[in-house]
């Protein structure tokens, strides 16, 4: 009886051990690649497509559009976010991440927090390890004649990746079919150019 309480005690005592020891160990995340609202710093013209190199993710590759530090939703991991804005006149449907330079392998995990696309992991490629986003995509802003350039923005996180990992993206697969933002974007000029041949018309005439 007597054996069988020692038995049961140190079974006890051992798994209070093993859960302390679980609970000291500290969680280890996949790297994440994130895409969401709001940014617009780094302003994307046609044509597409359009690549960013990132570089060595733990440095920081552009200090005016990009930042590097904990990250808002995993502060024990670190994040590069940059802003993007896009200004081409079509939707960005697709990103294409390549990844590599690290000696560590790993594996993502990708998060889509403002619903532009729906996300997959296509096979790696002798490059490195390659994310993809695709679907409904990023619409298109516009720059006004006069005043600033509004609407298009998404921004990037890359959370959590090793020493050394390096990354670019490229922005591609845009609709065939140019936008009502569009004609915000070449209106101004076909108003001038319209103008421009009125007054050559009128000189003309004059002489």
């Amino acid at each position: 009886m007597n054996r069988t309480l020692l038995a049961t005690g140190l079974s006890l005592v051992m798994c209070g051990l093993g859960v302390t020891q679980a609970l000291a160990t500290p969680i280890v995340l996949d790297p994440i690649v994130r895409t969401r609202g709001g940014g617009g710093s780094i302003q994307i013209f046609p044509p597409l497509p359009f690549t960013f190199d990132f570089g060595v993710i733990n440095n920081n590759p552009d200090p005016a559009n990009c930042t590097f530090g904990p990250d808002t939703e995993f502060p024990e991991l670190n994040a590069l976010s940059c802003n993007f804005q896009n200004l081409t006149g079509f939707t960005i449907t697709e990103l294409n991440f390549t990844f590599g330079g690290s000696a560590d392998p790993f594996e993502l995990t990708l998060e889509d927090t403002s619903g532009f696309f729906s996300a997959s992991i296509p096979p790696s490629s002798f490059f490195g390890f390659t994310a993809h986003f695709d679907g409904t995509g990023v619409e298109s802003g516009s720059c006004p004649f006069e005043g600033p350039c509004t609407g298009g923005e998404f921004g990037i996180d890359l959370v959590g990746f090793p020493d050394g990992a390096t990354a670019f993206v490229t922005s591609a697969s845009a609709s065939e079919v140019p936008e009502p933002a569009t004609l915000l974007l070449v209106g101004p000029g076909l108003a001038l150019a319209a103008k421009a041949r009125r007054w050559r018309r009128k000189a003309a005439y004059l002489d």
